[in-house]
């Protein structure tokens, strides 16, 4: 498989997204987490989720109902917004293991 190079973004996208996130951001800080933007390739925003926001397992879901639908409404084009500091269980799963075939874990 060959590495195709990242898609040119323009700049005005990653400007939206950062001020998306910093009005975001005191909502994450008052449950004792935070945000920090990483980059936007590929039409997926790369997030690390810090403070309570990198241990909680609600993450996930604040990831993509909270904060990937507030930036998908103002950027269209983003497909993904994803935690990039986030652990990797063993076998390469990205989310804590649990019982097969219930819900996001299976």
């Amino acid at each position: 498989m060959t590495d195709l190079p990242a898609t040119p973004v323009p700049e005005n996208d990653v400007e939206k997204i950062k001020a998306i996130l910093e009005e975001i951001r005191p909502y994450l800080q008052r449950d004792g987490g935070d945000c920090e933007f990483v980059s936007y390739e590929d039409k997926i925003v790369n997030l690390k989720l810090h403070g309570a926001c990198g241990t909680c397992p609600s993450s996930l879901m604040t990831l993509r109902m909270g904060i990937e639908n507030a930036i998908r409404e103002q950027v269209p084009d983003v497909q993904m917004v994803r935690n990039v500091d986030q652990p990797v269980a063993h076998g390469g799963h990205t989310h804590p293991p649990g019982p097969r075939g219930y819900g996001i874990y299976g």
